[in-house]
């Protein structure tokens, strides 16, 4: 069986380690999240299920500055070993014709078989590529336990029509060496009651040939505030940051 030390390196891998002004005063997201992971690593194997949701509110202090406050909570279950991931993040950003820009600072706090707390911040940027293509990226910082580590990402988001997302990423943890890569797919199913399903698959690469983990995840988001946001392009590009605000490299937040 894996060591308990590895089981909380592995909860890093897993995400400790998604635009014109407003039109509405706030807007909101609630999910609801799972994720399966395969873990090959280090001599050892183990499979592991978490489960948790997160939420997002933003609102415009002004026409050039945005605020936003998310926070997570998930428990991980691996075979002898229960951990609870609680975060919180803030975000301040610009918002522009063709993007937006910003940056935020982040707390993790880890409970059960394992305990720690760290600090994330840094720095992000969305595009608008076009109609239906964006491009964003993050780059920042973490410490915690005496250590420090940097964080970087990146993503292409498609439209190949207004209420469904196809996403890739790729994104990693610079002590180590680790890099994920993701792929997930979003669809709004209703636009007068706006609520979405997903999922997707991270495959993460520890590096130097220690192994690697296979993820897959699922998610139901219900987002709120902004009526002016009807489509899943609207609720993305007027509405929260998601994926941009934190380290979390899974697609959720984590």
């Amino acid at each position: 069986m894996l060591k308990k030390s590895f089981l909380l390196g592995c909860v890093c891998a897993l995400g400790l380690a998604a635009s014109p002004a407003l039109a509405g005063d706030f807007s909101g997201t609630i999910t609801g999240n799972y994720l399966n992971a395969d873990v090959h690593a280090f001599g050892g194997s183990a499979n592991g299920n978490a489960w948790g949701g997160s939420g997002e509110l933003q609102a415009g202090l002004s026409d050039m500055i945005h605020a936003q406050v998310n926070g997570s909570y998930n428990h991980l279950s691996f075979t002898g070993v229960d951990i609870n991931v609680s975060t919180i993040d803030g975000s301040v950003f610009m918002p522009f014709d063709a993007g937006r820009v910003g940056a935020t600072l982040g707390y993790t706090s880890l409970g059960g078989d394992a305990s720690g707390n760290q600090t994330n911040y840094g720095a992000f940027g969305e595009f608008w590529a076009a109609d239906n293509f964006t491009l964003g990226a993050k780059l920042g910082g973490i410490t915690g336990g005496g250590s420090s580590a940097g964080y970087w990402g990146g993503e292409a988001v498609f439209y190949p029509m207004a209420d469904l997302a196809l996403n890739g990423q790729i994104a990693g943890i610079s002590n180590g060496g680790e890099t994920d890569y993701t792929g997930s797919a979003e669809f709004l199913v209703s636009e007068d009651v706006p609520i979405s399903v997903g999922g997707g698959y991270t495959y993460v690469n520890i590096g130097s040939s220690s192994g690697h983990v296979d993820i897959w995840f699922a998610k139901a988001t219900l987002y709120f505030g902004d009526d002016s946001a009807k489509t899943l392009v609207d609720h993305h590009r007027t509405g929260n940051l998601g994926w941009l605000t934190g380290t979390s490299n899974t697609g959720l937040q984590f």
